[in-house]
């Protein structure tokens, strides 16, 4: 079985994306990460794929034929515009699609807009976004608060909140360390934050 994790965002060799999703679904069937930039490799399962463009739109139609030759069972969109490619995939395969949503889309869409806008690009991107995972067969998130937010009427059978932990000795395998973390990889913390501070 052939699952496509995909993303137009984040680094193929992303810590959430790579070791923890990735490498999870590995042990149930061939995984490939695909992105528009990060480390291509595909030596071992999960396997990376990289397409390398400037665009985020061409990446969407290159990450697409990339992904329908593996003609994929289990298609993953981590962002609301690589849902469209995960659309096409599931008309053209019939393959399954899955959301996984690990930010509040709409409220970071809209923090880039003017003031007097940012309320309405809110209430705009967020129904696009509504409107996107309603056509996904499952939808993963990182907490109930994005489930509600994508579900107004209430949180459905088909809707999971799968809090995003961090993986214990993520860099005990085999890897490249990325050099601007390589210091503290080593050290003891009694506290992590992950996160962001607006």
């Amino acid at each position: 079985m052939n699952i496509c994790l995909i993303t137009n965002s984040h680094p193929s060799n992303d810590i959430r994306l790579y070791y923890k999703i990735a490498k999870s679904l590995a042990k149930i069937g061939d995984t490939y990460l695909m992105a528009s930039h990060g480390v291509s490799q595909m030596d071992t399962n999960p396997y990376q794929i990289v397409v390398s463009t400037e665009s985020q739109w061409f990446a969407l139609y290159k990450l697409y034929h990339k992904a329908l030759k593996l003609k994929p069972a289990i298609v993953i969109c981590v962002e609301p515009l690589t849902l469209f490619v995960g659309l096409a995939l599931k008309r053209k395969c019939q393959s399954r699609l899955v959301f996984d949503v690990h930010e509040f889309f709409a409220d970071a869409f809209a923090e880039r807009v003017p003031a007097l806008f940012r309320y309405p690009a809110y209430l705009a991107y967020l129904g696009a976004e509504r409107w996107l995972q309603s056509k996904a067969d499952y939808t993963i998130a990182v907490n109930e608060l994005i489930l509600r937010q994508l579900s107004p009427s209430g949180i459905k059978a088909n809707m999971l909140s799968l809090p995003n932990y961090p993986v214990k000795n993520v860099w005990d395998d085999i890897c490249e360390i990325p050099s601007s973390i390589h210091p503290i990889y080593r050290m003891n913390f009694d506290l992590i934050y992950i996160g962001g501070l607006t």
